[in-house]
């Protein structure tokens, strides 16, 4: 996952297939209200728990990005 372009009230982030899949998979789950623990997600939707941990280190960094830039524009 990577930022690509910050413009005006618009972000561009790119994401490999599998960093899709794994958000999509993910949202899919709260979206149906569907409780299962983190190694049921695993087997359920075919991710290794390293990918998951690498997307969300690779979401907080952009989120730091974001917010820096945020406070410039003050």
């Amino acid at each position: 996952m990577e930022l690509i372009e910050l413009k005006d009230e618009q972000t561009i982030i790119a994401l490999s297939q599998e960093e899709l899949r794994i958000i999509l998979a993910a949202v899919g789950e709260i979206y149906e209200g569907v409780c299962v623990d983190a190694r049921e997600f695993e087997i359920i939707h075919g991710t290794d728990k390293r990918e998951v941990l690498q997307l969300t280190e690779d979401i907080i960094m952009i989120y730091k990005q974001l917010s820096n830039k945020n406070d410039i524009w003050r």
